[in-house]
């Protein structure tokens, strides 16, 4: 069970796969002892789930994981006997709201390390003396504030005398008041030479008391060092953004309610840092919607007059492919593309997945649209066009469509501009249109306002496109 380690906790090519979500990217973190570690990062990182991999709260999906010499993934480790090592304090508590705060603390005393009950209470008053709450060991959980429960939870974990101590975002539950008392006792086993690896946004006290700042996303330790270090100089874009960003919540709480709202949604600098991006992404969009267009509405047309031939095994076919993409949502039809083709051995990109989708939906709504233009011809119409000894194609092509092109635009238009719209939903498969590069420009910068130029950048493209659409309906409309 034992082997040799120069650290306390030695973590090496940690992947979590939680399904297809790959949550841990092969982290490596060595702690040394009595040494404080803050491992900082935005929601979604990886943090929290590299703790609770440290305890085997969940189950890595590769690599190794050594803590005070006991390898914790091998199977032969008595893992109840391994936790008692590693004290662990949550976010919401998880007190046992039928005990007393003694008996928080005291059951795993004498049910995990066979402690007597006499015994078992004396380390626990000791350990709750320690958090300050010596007077509060006969309350239930109900009885406490939330800073007094999430001290019986430090007292429950150093009660089992831990070698280290991992702590998952300690105060993000508390209101402001009550967390001073919960760092306090932080503080306290800082100085008592308690080695601890904390999750948490309190950057004050990651400055002032961490040894060590180690910073994540994406599930990756993207950069660590001194809090000086990371905070004041830090290495790569992604950490600057952070810190920017946190930076930027202490400046903000100083701001007038309005100022604070610009800055939010139209901060000057990030707009002008990403604005190239957005561009970029506006070309992508209208590449991608003139092909929805002109596709689309190709092919709906094409299945209309087909249609109109009366050929009926043909029309069975057509009203089959009709109601089956009218009645799919295009975010299905996408990622049937994109992610089912490939296991039949055809592979298309994100732009193509997402062209061929929408022009698809495009496809079969317009030929409703177009043969309903084309039946409401009315019959006298044909009859009178026959007569003159037009044939059937010329009948269709020089009198009926003409006009059911002049009933279809307002429908047809109204649908187009809707459909096209869902380019958008190409970020699901990684197209770089407008919303797929301001997500990733919100992503960097920890601001909005990319998602206000995204916005703006919409309206530019398709605000013509709806006044075009309203002029054309004026223009064809019958005159009565």
């Amino acid at each position: 069970e034992r082997m040799a380690t120069p650290s306390i906790v030695d973590a090496r090519a940690i992947h979590k796969h939680f399904g297809a979500l790959h949550v841990l990217k092969g982290v490596d973190l060595k702690v040394a002892e009595r040494e404080l570690v803050f491992v900082i990062g935005p929601s979604g990182s990886g943090k929290s789930t590299l703790l609770r991999c440290l305890n085997r709260l969940e189950e890595p999906s590769s690599g190794s994981i050594v803590v005070d010499g006991i390898d914790m993934l091998d199977p032969r480790t008595d893992i109840n006997h391994a936790r008692q090592r590693i004290g662990m304090v949550f976010q919401s508590f998880n007190l046992y709201p039928h005990m007393t705060a003694l008996g928080n603390v005291t059951l795993a005393l004498r049910k995990v390390a066979g402690k007597s009950r006499a015994e078992a209470d004396r380390l626990g008053r000791a350990a709750l003396e320690r958090v300050g709450l010596a007077d509060r060991s006969e309350h239930t959980p109900g009885q406490l504030s939330g800073g007094q429960q999430q001290r019986v939870a430090i007292a429950r974990s150093i009660a089992l005398e831990p070698r280290v101590m991992l702590f998952d975002e300690p105060t993000s539950a508390l209101d402001p008041e009550l967390v001073g008392s919960v760092l306090e006792v932080m503080r306290s086993l800082r100085m008592s030479g308690m080695t601890m690896i904390v999750v948490s946004h309190e950057m004050g006290f990651a400055r002032n008391a961490a040894d060590r700042v180690v910073f994540m996303d994406d599930g990756l330790i993207v950069e660590q060092g001194a809090p000086a270090e990371i905070f004041e100089h830090p290495a790569h874009d992604r950490t600057r953004a952070f810190i920017g960003q946190i930076r930027g919540i202490d400046r903000r709480a100083a701001m007038s309610t309005w100022d604070r709202f610009v800055d939010t949604f139209f901060n000057g600098k990030v707009m002008a840092k990403y604005l190239p991006d957005i561009l970029s992404g506006m070309v992508v969009t209208i590449e991608l919607a003139v092909l929805i267009v002109i596709t689309g509405l190709g092919a709906g047309l094409a299945l209309a007059l087909i249609r109109s031939l009366a050929i009926r095994p043909l029309n069975w076919l057509i009203i089959f492919i009709v109601d089956l993409f009218r009645a799919l949502p295009p975010l299905v039809i996408i990622v049937l593309i994109y992610f089912g083709l490939p296991y039949a051995d055809l592979s298309f990109s994100g732009f193509v997945s997402t062209w061929l989708s929408l022009a698809l939906v495009l496809m079969a709504f317009s030929e409703e649209i177009f043969w309903a233009g084309i039946t409401s011809v009315h019959k006298g119409q044909w009859e009178a066009s026959r007569s003159t000894g037009l044939s059937f194609g010329q009948t269709l092509m020089n009198v009926v469509l003409p006009q059911a092109l002049r009933l279809t635009i307002p429908p047809l238009t109204n649908r187009t501009i809707a459909i096209t719209k869902g380019t958008a939903l190409g970020t699901v498969v990684a197209v770089t249109e407008i919303l797929g590069e301001a997500s990733s420009a919100m992503s960097n910068s920890y601001n909005p306002s990319p998602l206000m130029m995204g916005a703006a950048a919409y309206l530019v493209l398709f605000l013509p496109v709806v006044v075009l659409a309203r002029r054309l309906e004026r223009k064809f409309a019958w005159k009565r």
